[in-house]
């Protein structure tokens, strides 16, 4: 028998982790449908709300959303009232909802069955090792083997951006970008050759990074071992000084200019922000393919 089909949206004004959660929850008891599911992640503006309901109507389905910010949420309500979209938030009965709308019942299955050891679980088992093979610039000849790379200076949050991606099934890898070297492995040419994954420049603001990377050295060296800390002092100073940063950070972004890829801020942004901007970008690319 033909499995019933049904595209799922789903729309949060944060990073999705609570509706991400519930989909995965509800929709894993159907084993006699089969779901696309669409992320809209960071939704705050009526603007992406147009977009994302442009999107619904070109291949309709349901909608399950969380959104807090009061004006984007009821103008994205009205859209729904106004199309008769079916929308719902995860206090719904999703379990119910679904079996009206696609006409049969959930399947047999005994609680607790997302949890199995399924093909999910295990692209993202292969996602992770990918990550980890590919974290600062290892193994470059794989990259269009990659969903993702991702390109920055030092502590601009890289390798753990990459690996929370990866727990999400997607194979990351990530670059570092050092002033006074060329980047020269792989060469920019080859940054401008590669075709399949989704290229992306993290930067942020010089402060911050000055912040963070301080309070990276004070855990890296004894505050008492003054003998490594003098032996160390040009390196510490070139690392963490804002002039030092702020040419970085330039020599970084001009990189960016160059190939001509989409620059995220992550200035006092949490990793699942970040990532969720990521996917929303990834996503996008998709749909204009």
């Amino acid at each position: 028998m033909e499995k019933k089909a049904l595209d799922v949206y789903l729309v949060s004004d944060s990073s999705g982790e609570t509706v991400m959660a519930v989909s995965k929850a509800t929709l894993v008891q159907f084993l006699d449908a089969e779901f696309t599911e669409h992320l809209f992640l960071l939704v705050r503006s009526k603007e992406q709300v147009d977009t994302m309901i442009q999107a619904f109507n070109a291949k309709p389905g349901i909608i399950i959303y969380t959104m807090g910010n009061c004006e984007v949420r009821d103008y994205f309500l009205s859209l729904c009232e106004k199309f008769s979209i079916p929308a719902i938030c995860p206090l719904d009965n999703l379990v119910s909802y679904i079996s009206e709308n696609i006409s049969i019942w959930p399947s047999d299955t005994k609680p607790g069955k997302y949890k199995m050891l399924d093909k999910e679980y295990y692209q993202k088992i292969d996602s992770i090792n990918f990550v980890m093979q590919h974290d600062d610039g290892q193994r470059p000849e794989n990259y269009e083997r990659a969903d993702i790379v991702l390109l920055g200076v030092s502590r601009t949050s890289k390798s753990p951006t990459s690996l929370y991606l990866g727990q999400r099934g997607y194979n990351v890898a990530n670059y570092p970008i050092i002033l006074g070297l060329p980047v020269n492995i792989p060469r920019l040419e080859t940054f401008l050759e590669i075709k399949s994954p989704l290229i992306l420049g993290l930067t942020i603001l010089s402060y911050q990074l000055s912040k963070i990377r301080s309070a990276r050295l004070s855990l890296l060296y004894d505050e008492n071992d003054l003998k490594m800390q003098a032996a160390n002092n040009s390196i510490m100073n070139n690392y963490s000084s804002d002039t030092s940063i702020r040419e970085e950070i330039a020599y970084a972004n001009s990189i960016f200019k160059s190939l001509g890829i989409p620059v995220i801020d992550v200035t006092s942004k949490a990793i699942e922000e970040t990532a969720a901007e990521i996917i929303n970008i990834y996503n996008l690319r998709d749909h204009q393919s």
